[in-house]
């Protein structure tokens, strides 16, 4: 319905008034407006220049969002009455660690990719926020592994390689 409302600003009520002129269905706010009984797909621009765009129902994101934070986090996925419920996210840690993946039951499951500031990497599966399954780990000296792992730790089947080509299986 339309491209663009910045929440707590004066162009918020205004532009809700020019699209919805005569129509009793909404309500406006401090914090911006709400929509009853209709779901939405707009775009949504807080004063903390963080963006929502896809689907509101009743004011609040429901239904498929995506979320893009200053910094650079992104969730983007099957939102309910506000909660980001699963999908892709990517989340910055203040300790400079990024987690880039699948996201669901409130943990990291799925493919993901894990990269610590001190260069090493992890790049395969996830279950209930512990590597899970196939994966590669890199450290920041160019050794890895790939192969199979469980709760966390490399376990069964896998080769580990040297950054002077040497490798065992």
């Amino acid at each position: 319905l339309f491209e663009s409302v910045r929440i707590n600003d004066e162009i918020t009520f205004e532009r809700c008034r020019e699209i919805f002129e005569n129509d009793d269905s909404w309500y406006a706010d401090e914090n911006g407006f709400e929509i009853y009984n209709e779901l939405l797909d707009y775009f949504t621009e807080l004063q903390d220049n963080s963006k929502y765009h896809g689907e509101f129902l009743n004011g609040k994101r429901h239904g498929y969002v995506k979320a893009t934070l200053p910094n650079g986090e992104f969730r983007e996925g099957k939102w309910e009455n506000n909660v980001f419920i699963s999908g892709r996210v990517k989340w910055i840690f203040d300790s400079g660690s990024i987690y880039e993946g699948e996201y669901s039951n409130g943990k990291w499951n799925g493919n993901g990719t894990y990269i610590w500031p001190d260069g090493r990497k992890y790049v395969g599966e996830w279950k209930n926020d512990l590597q899970f399954g196939k994966g590669i780990f890199t450290w920041a000296n160019g050794q890895k592994y790939e192969g199979e792992f469980l709760n966390g730790n490399s376990h069964g089947y896998g080769k580990q390689a040297w950054p002077n080509g040497k490798w065992i299986e």
